[in-house]
């Protein structure tokens, strides 16, 4: 009798951004390890969100848009700061402050397609921060 483990072999879901063919992962038909070889964060971001990767012009006007909304709201620094360090995992702590930064998020519950964008644009560098802050 021949057992499979876990999932393997089982589809779980269909996706048109990512696939696994013959063990290689692909985002919207590039090699992960290409694109881990190649392509900066941000090219990556902008390729999983237009399924293209970016111009020079695109890229530059993404990493402008990222760049002015980096800064994490004090009231959720405050709130990382009374973590307990040595008994938080770092993924906790991400989860958290994404839920958090929808408090102060006037947008939080449009969900237009550009007010979307914007949202995840916002999300994008403080779940970076949010991530660093916690390690610390």
């Amino acid at each position: 009798m021949t057992v499979t483990r876990g999932l393997e072999g089982i589809v779980a879901t269909t996706s048109s951004i990512s696939s696994i063919i013959d063990d290689t992962l692909t985002y919207v038909g590039y090699d992960i390890d290409d694109l881990a070889e190649n392509a900066s964060f941000e090219e990556v971001i902008y390729l999983l969100w237009h399924r293209k990767l970016p111009t020079a012009s695109e890229l530059d006007e993404l990493k402008k848009q990222l760049a002015e909304n980096a800064a994490l709201p004090k009231e959720v620094l405050e709130h990382f700061r009374m973590y307990p360090i040595d008994k938080v995992h770092p993924m906790a702590a991400v989860r958290s402050a994404v839920s958090l930064l929808g408090l102060y998020d006037d947008e939080s519950d449009v969900m237009e397609k550009e007010a979307n964008y914007r949202k995840a644009i916002r999300l994008q560098l403080r779940c970076q921060l949010s991530l660093r802050l916690s390690l610390e």
